[in-house]
C-alpha cells in the first residue's frame, strides 16, 4: 500500500479552501489528512500538531503575510513542501517565495488540472526526497558497521600486539582523532553457577552489558575504543590530559556500578576489571592489556578465594594442562594456555629481550616435560634462541608459539596414527617400569610380535638409539640417583637397577658419566 501525504491549506478566505478540497478529494492524489488555517499565526501553531507534508499557503492575508509565515514553517519543517496561492497582482512575492525555497505558486483562480498538477509534483519531490534520505540513512548505517568493524580489528590488533607504529598512526588519521598516551582495560563477567541459565543467554547478557557500557562511556565523551574478544571485553583509553588516568579509572568504574546495578535482575555474575599501565607508543599497548588481563585475573581470584594477589611467576603456569592439550591434539585449548602464559610472562618480563629468554626457558621446560611425560624425544632445534631473536612483539610471540607447537601437536598425532610407534611407544614405557628385572632383546622383541631385526630396526628410528643403549641410560639415570643414598652400597644398587654384577655395572657407569660409581659418589658428597 502507498503512502498517503498530509495537507495543510492555509487561506483567510474559506471559499478558496472548500475549493480546493472540493478538487483534491475528488482526484486521485495520494492525500491522506487535511487540515485548514485562516492565517499565518493559526498555520504556524496547527504545524506544530499536525506536522504537514505538503502547505499550501495563501501569500495576502491579514497578521502574519504567506511569505513571513513560510520563512517560518520552513525553519521548522525542512522537508515540507510550500506551495503558495498568489493572485496576478502578487507575482512579485511568487519570485521571492521561490527564491526562500518555495516548492511552486498556483494562480488564483486555480484550475482542476493546476492544481493537481503541483501537488503531484510535490509528492514527486517529497518521494525522491524519500529515497534520497533513506539511501543516505542506509550508507550512515553501512559506514558505522563498517567503523565498527574496523574499531574491532584495530583493537584486536593492538591487544595482540600485531600492529606497528605507522598503521596505527594511519587509523587514528583515519578516525580523525590522534593519540598521545593511553592504557589498556580489561573486564570479565563470571557467571555464578545456574542450571537454568544457557550458553546463549549468558552471552545475550554479556552483550547488552557490552552495549550498555559502550553508551555509557560515550556519554561521558571519553575517547576509547571497545571490543569483545571471546569472553573478554577490552577497552583502550586515550585522548585523556597528561596525569589523569587515575581520575579517568574513577569515571569508567562508575560507569560499570551503574550498569551493573540497570541490570541488576539479569546479571548473575561476578565482574572483575584489570587495568594496565599508560603507554605513549601505540605498538607497545599490547603490554598495557596483557597487564589488564592479569590484573583482572588476580582480581577474580582474590574474589573467588578472598586470598592476596598471587606473584607471577613466568614458568610457574599450567604446563600440565598444555601438555595435556598438545598431547590430545587439541588446538583451540592450546591457543587458549599459550595466551595465558604470554600474559604471565610478559607481566614479569622488563623488555623484549627479556621476554625471549623466558620463552626460551619456557620452551624448554616444556620440551623436557613432554618428553618425560610421553616418553617421546622431541629434540629442541638449536637455532631456537636465534629464531627468538626475531620476536618484537606480542604477536610475533604468539604466532611463534603457535608454530612450534602445532608442529610438536603434529608430530604426536603421526605417532598416534602409526601402529608401530604405539607399539613402541609401549616398549619404552614398560622398559621405564621394568628396568630392574633381566630384560632381553630377543623376549621383549617377542612380546612385541616383531622379529630381532626389525624390532631393532624400528626402536633406534623411534627412539634414535638401540634398545641395549636405552635401557643402559634408564638404569644409569636411576643408579645416579640411587647413589646420593649413602645408605646404600654399590652391590645393593647393582641389583637394584638389574644387573647382576657390581664390576660390569661398574664399566657401564663410567663408560656413560666418565667416573666410577663410588667416584661419582665421591663427586656428589664433595659438591
Amino acid at each position: 500500500m502507498k503512502k498517503v501525504y498530509k495537507l495543510l491549506i492555509v487561506d483567510d478566505e474559506s471559499i478558496e479552501i472548500d475549493a480546493l478540497k472540493y478538487i483534491i478529494k475528488g482526484s486521485s492524489l495520494r492525500i491522506g489528512e487535511i487540515q485548514e488555517a485562516s492565517n499565518g499565526q493559526e498555520a504556524i501553531a496547527v504545524a506544530t500538531i499536525f506536522a504537514p507534508d505538503i502547505i499550501i499557503l495563501d501569500i495576502k492575508m491579514p497578521g502574519l503575510n504567506g511569505l513571513e509565515a513560510a520563512k517560518i514553517l520552513k525553519k521548522i519543517y525542512v522537508d515540507s513542501k510550500i506551495i503558495f496561492l498568489t493572485a496576478f497582482n502578487q507575482f512579485e512575492y511568487a519570485h521571492e517565495a521561490i527564491k526562500i525555497g518555495v516548492e511552486d505558486f498556483i494562480v488564483k483562480p486555480a484550475s482542476k488540472e493546476r492544481v493537481i498538477d503541483v501537488i503531484s509534483k510535490a509528492i514527486e519531490e517529497i518521494e525522491k526526497q524519500e529515497k534520497v534520505n533513506l539511501h543516505k540513512k542506509d550508507m550512515e548505517e553501512k559506514l558505522l558497521q563498517v567503523s565498527k568493524y574496523l574499531e574491532g580489528e584495530f583493537l584486536t590488533s593492538v591487544v595482540s600486539g600485531e600492529i606497528d607504529e605507522q598503521q596505527a598512526n594511519d587509523y587514528f588519521s583515519f578516525m580523525l582523532t590522534d593519540f598521545n598516551h593511553g592504557f589498556g582495560i580489561t573486564l570479565k563477567l563470571e557467571f555464578f553457577c545456574d542450571e537454568h541459565m544457557s550458553h546463549l543467554n549468558k552471552n545475550m547478557v554479556k552483550k547488552r552489558f557490552s552495549e550498555k557500557l559502550f553508551n555509557a562511556l560515550s556519554s561521558r565523551n571519553i575517547k576509547f575504543l571497545m571490543n569483545t574478544i571471546r569472553s573478554t571485553i577490552y577497552i583502550l583509553i586515550f585522548g585523556y590530559p597528561t596525569g589523569n588516568k587515575e581520575g579517568y579509572i574513577e569515571f569508567v568504574e562508575e560507569e560499570i556500578s551503574k550498569v551493573r546495578e540497570a541490570m541488576s535482575e539479569q546479571i548473575n555474575a561476578q565482574i572483575s576489571v584489570g587495568y594496565g599501565n599508560e603507554y605513549d607508543s601505540i605498538s607497545e599497548l599490547w603490554k598495557s592489556f596483557s597487564q589488564a588481563k592479569i590484573d583482572c585475573k588476580n582480581k577474580l581470584l582474590m574474589l573467588e578465594e578472598n586470598c592476596e594477589v598471587p606473584k607471577v611467576n613466568s614458568l610457574d603456569v599450567k604446563e600440565k594442562e598444555l601438555c595435556e592439550s598438545i598431547i590430545e591434539g587439541n588446538a583451540r585449548e592450546m591457543i587458549r594456555i599459550v595466551e595465558d602464559i604470554l600474559d604471565n610472562i610478559i607481566y614479569s618480563s622488563n623488555d623484549i629481550s627479556d621476554i625471549r629468554i623466558k620463552l626460551y626457558e619456557f620452551l624448554i621446560l616444556l620440551n623436557k616435560s613432554l618428553n618425560s611425560d610421553r616418553n617421546l624425544q622431541n629434540k629442541v632445534p638449536e637455532q631456537l634462541f636465534d629464531d627468538l631473536k626475531t620476536v618484537y612483539s606480542k604477536g610475533e610471540a604468539k604466532v611463534f608459539i603457535h608454530e612450534y607447537l602445532l608442529k610438536i601437536m603434529e608430530e604426536i598425532n603421526l605417532i598416534k596414527t602409526d601402529k608401530t610407534g604405539l607399539i613402541l611407544n609401549k616398549v619404552v614405557k614398560y622398559i621405564d617400569e621394568h628396568y630392574a628385572e633381566n630384560l632381553t632383546l630377543e623376549e621383549v622383541a617377542m612380546q612385541c610380535g616383531f622379529s630381532t631385526y626389525y624390532f631393532c630396526k624400528m626402536f633406534k628410528k623411534y627412539q634414535n638409539c638401540s634398545f641395549t643403549d636405552y635401557l643402559s641410560n634408564v638404569r644409569i639415570k636411576t643408579a645416579k640417583k640411587l647413589l646420593k643414598n649413602p645408605q646404600l652400597n654399590i652391590k645393593e644398587i647393582t641389583q637394584m637397577i638389574g644387573y647382576v654384577d657390581p664390576n660390569y655395572f661398574t664399566r657401564v657407569f663410567k663408560k656413560s658419566e666418565g667416573y666410577t660409581p663410588s667416584e661419582y659418589r665421591n663427586k656428589i658428597i664433595m659438591d
